[in-house]
């Protein structure tokens, strides 16, 4: 009898993550809080992430293109 073929490289994925791809960049240590600190007080969200997303969408809305990210 034979056993079907695994592939051993397949890891789990979080659905969230499905068909997305990350964008990393790095800032100095100084300057994490003050970019968290004007993300929140302009009213993007508490997080980087969320933050950075939601800077993202407003600014795309305001280019006039699909903020669908």
């Amino acid at each position: 009898m034979r056993m079907p073929h695994k592939s051993p490289n397949r890891r789990y994925q979080q659905p969230s993550r499905i068909r997305r791809s990350a964008i990393t960049f790095f800032v100095s240590a100084d300057a994490k809080p003050k970019i968290r600190a004007a993300l929140a007080d302009a009213g993007y969200g508490c997080s980087y992430q969320e933050g950075i997303v939601e800077m993202l969408k407003d600014l795309l809305i305001k280019q006039g293109r699909d903020p669908h990210i």
